[in-house]
């Protein structure tokens, strides 16, 4: 049996699953909203055994062989008859959360794509790592004062700067001049009189002269890079998820450097992750620049547009899984 952990309209899963069943694999689908019932958790000096029910299915960590985390988590039902208001909800909702982590935990000793833990993964982390690989970062600075900002601008050479979130992003309208989405672009000569002295510590990174865009999926060891020629539209020219659903941009595939390979390979081991999806930038100095990668991110702007039928290859290492490791 294999679990898949996802959301319920999530179609990318839904895909993935067709594949299993194509694999003649049964599987149990856990949606972040769903709630399993816990029959029994048994722990002794020979196994550890764990057995739940969704709906009228019935299934036991024993029985699980491989798991796929693509979002969500286990939630077990069992605070559905306790008052949010009784002195002792905390508690109970508590006692709770062990069980649900230690499921996880259960589960996490076996083969499986992915863990909990990777949807928390840090950004600074990330690319501090990428940087002990020899991986190229961009230049980057986090600062609450408007004059090391400018002290940070001046050392670069470019017009402006780029600005986004340390953990994950938001969409808001802040008038014409600055609408903050995945990335913003920010010149700071020109904005100057609106940056107050003091503000909240932000990440700030050089603009790159990109060439173009990578978008890479990395699955146990193997590599399905794609080129995303997001600079001919002023729209995802700063950043290609900002999408353009009018006219989106060209993708196609790529060959990626070896030497490439080899960096993001020892940076994925070094973060203990086996699969994800990496960004990264080509400039027109010749460079390939690291950005961040997304464990549990989206793959279908790669698989469908380059054929790489990244479903059926999920569901390929499911249902063999000799080589995954977490």
């Amino acid at each position: 049996m294999i679990i898949v952990f996802s959301k319920r309209d999530d179609s990318t899963t839904t895909n993935v699953l067709h594949w299993l069943k194509y694999f003649n694999e049964e599987f149990v689908r856990l949606n972040s909203n769903d709630e399993i019932k816990l029959k029994y958790l048994r722990l002794d000096n020979h196994k550890t055994d764990i057995k739940c029910s969704i709906g009228n299915k019935s299934f036991a960590i024993s029985d699980v062989k491989h798991f796929w985390y693509r979002s969500g988590g286990v939630r077990i039902n069992g605070m559905q008859n306790v008052d949010k208001v009784s002195p002792f909800y905390k508690f109970l909702n508590r006692e709770m959360e062990e069980i649900e982590t230690f499921f996880h935990n259960v589960l996490e000793s076996k083969c499986g794509i992915n863990k909990l833990s990777d949807a928390n993964i840090h950004k600074l982390k990330v690319l501090n790592t990428a940087s002990g690989t020899g991986l190229i970062i961009p230049k980057t600075v986090i600062t609450n004062s408007k004059k090391e900002l400018q002290n940070f601008f001046k050392s670069l050479k470019t017009k402006s700067v780029i600005t986004k979130a340390i953990w994950n992003s938001f969409a808001y309208n802040f008038g014409e001049d600055l609408y903050v989405w995945q990335t913003t672009q920010i010149n700071i000569e020109k904005m100057s009189n609106k940056i107050p002295a003091k503000f909240f510590p932000s990440l700030f990174q050089e603009e790159l002269d990109k060439k173009y865009e990578l978008r890479i999926f990395y699955l146990d060891g193997r590599f399905f890079p794609s080129v995303i020629f997001s600079q001919n539209d002023p729209q995802t020219k700063v950043d290609f998820r900002n999408y353009n659903r009018t006219k989106p941009n060209r993708v196609n595939p790529f060959h990626l450097p070896k030497l490439v390979e080899k960096k993001i390979y020892i940076l994925m081991k070094r973060l203990g992750i086996n699969s994800g999806s990496i960004d990264m930038v080509y400039t027109k100095d010749g460079r390939f620049v690291f950005l961040e990668v997304n464990p549990v991110g989206q793959f279908a702007q790669v698989s469908m547009p380059c054929n790489y039928f990244l479903e059926r290859e999920i569901a390929y290492e499911l249902s063999n899984a000799k080589t995954i490791q977490l």
